[in-house]
This record gives structure tokens, sequence and C-alpha cells, in this order.
């Protein structure tokens, strides 16, 4: 069936930094769903004051972002403008990215974008995979002033463990993203607390119930759901 969906959000922050300037940035946005289809549109209002610097504030920012994206099968892709409605009135770039997800770990993701203020475009190329501790990211970009660069991002996350001072090392991203840790044992004594003669329970299935996201536990009893939305209450 082809369903269709109206959303709205809104968020505020404030920085300080440690030379006394203060960043000031609200945002709202409007999607619409409609089946496989998504329409968006983010605008962002930025104040920068530089305090005490001497120095003379720059003017207020106003910016918009109208993006589209469909999802086919295993291929995820999107498009979109980047405008600045104040102080510039200009167009900042264009922007487009096209993504396959082979399996749960092996992704790649083809990046596009153009710069019409300094007649600038450029591509990126990373394929993705994710192991259990790590993930691994070799990529490939260029553009039209004929930079060329080629690399391997390398990369972990460590996550506090439940019932032991070390973290965990994991392979998910976790950062900007909501997740759920759980540690699940055999309460031998019943005393709700992990202790001596206590038992980890290795392979059991761990869910946010509230989104249908799934994790099994480790050899010591430790899961970890991640990329669950922010800010939303679940159970498991």
């Amino acid at each position: 069936p082809f369903n269709t969906n109206l959303s709205f959000n809104t968020g505020a922050q404030y920085q300080v930094q440690h030379d006394d300037t203060t960043l000031s940035t609200m945002r709202a946005g409007l999607s619409h769903q409609m089946g496989r289809f998504n329409v968006s549109s983010t605008t962002s209002y930025t104040k920068t004051d530089l305090g005490g610097s001497g120095q003379e504030n720059p003017d207020d920012r106003i910016d918009n972002t109208l993006a589209g994206r469909v999802t086919l099968g295993r291929f995820y892709t999107s498009a979109g403008v980047n405008y600045n409605v104040k102080p510039d009135k200009r167009v900042e770039d264009y922007f487009a990215q096209l993504s396959y997800r082979a399996n749960s770990r092996l992704t790649s993701d083809l990046y596009l974008e153009h710069n019409p203020n300094d007649d600038l475009s450029e591509g990126r190329l990373n394929v993705n995979y994710r192991a259990d501790t790590f993930r691994v990211t070799p990529f490939v970009s260029a553009n039209t002033d004929r930079d060329v660069q080629a690399g391997v991002k390398l990369s972990t996350t460590f996550v506090d463990q439940p019932g032991t001072m070390l973290p965990a090392m994991t392979g998910q991203k976790v950062m900007g993203r909501g997740l759920v840790s759980s540690f699940v044992f055999h309460d031998k004594n019943g005393n709700n607390i992990f202790d001596k003669g206590d038992e980890a329970l290795p392979d059991v299935v761990v869910e946010a119930t509230n989104v249908r996201r799934r994790a099994e536990t480790d050899e010591k009893g430790y899961s970890l759901i991640d990329d669950l939305p922010e800010s939303y209450v679940t159970d498991i």
C-alpha cells in the first residue's frame, strides 16, 4: 500500500567557545514521506557573537536545505540543494548520493557535489566494511581541479560495558545516534546484582520493542542495539 506521512521537527543549540565566542543555532524542518519517496525542507538560523574580541560580529545566517530521497531495494539515493537565504542570497551547492547495501556489514556510497560559485565539482566513492570491533573504509575522491585523493580509514568506537571497568570495542557507529546497551546474566541468588556465582548469558536476543531492532549478546553477555531514533523512549 502507498502510505503518506507528514512530520515537523525543530531544535536549538547554544555553544560557548574558549575565547567567549557564542554560537546560537535554531533549526526547523518539514518532511513528507510518500511510500518509498521523501521530500524535506530544513531552515536554520545562526547567530555568532565574538564576545570581547573587539572584532565585528559576522552577519547572521539563514540557510535552507531542500532534498529528496528514495529507497529501492538495496539502493538508496538522495539529491538536493543548499541555499543561503541571508546574507548572500545564493545557491551554495548541489549534492547527490547513491548508496548500496550489500548486507549488514558491507555498503558503498557515491557522493557528488557541485559548487556553482567556485565552478567546482567533486566526487567521492567509499566502500565500507564493518567488523565486530572496527570499521574500514577505502575511498577515492576527485574534483574538476584535477585533485585526486585515495586512502583507507580505520576506526572503532569504545562504549561503556556493563559489569566491567573496561569499555567494549565495536564497529558500529554510535555518535549522534540513539543506542541501548544491555548486560544479560543468570541471577542465581536473586539479588538483582551481577556478583560471584552469577553467569553471563551469550546468544540471547535483546529487542528494542518500540522500533523492532535486535541484537544478540556476545560471549560476555553484552549487546548493543544502535541506530535508534534519538530522544525516543523504547522498552527492551
